[in-house]
């Protein structure tokens, strides 16, 4: 198959036009993107919490390694902590 006619067939599958979807599909379709939308603030405030989170934890790895380097009474502390 020539490549302008693979080309062809993937833009135009068989069976000619697309269908297009019914006036109710469009309506259902719109509701649907209209309550996603309505669910990003909730998923961005989530995500902010997340990163916030992500950042503690990074911060007490690092304490958590000074600790390790430092060592306490001459011990690490690196007992049961895999880091």
């Amino acid at each position: 198959m020539p490549m302008s006619s693979k080309w062809f067939s993937l833009a135009y599958p068989v069976g000619g036009e697309q269908e297009r979807p019914s006036g109710t599909d469009v309506t259902q379709l719109r509701a649907q993107v209209k309550r996603l939308q309505e669910q990003i603030p909730e998923y961005q405030c989530q995500a902010d919490k997340l990163q916030k989170m992500e950042l503690e934890i990074d911060a007490l790895r690092v304490e958590i390694a000074e600790l390790k380097v430092k060592g306490e009474s001459g011990r690490t502390c690196d007992q049961g902590l895999n880091f």
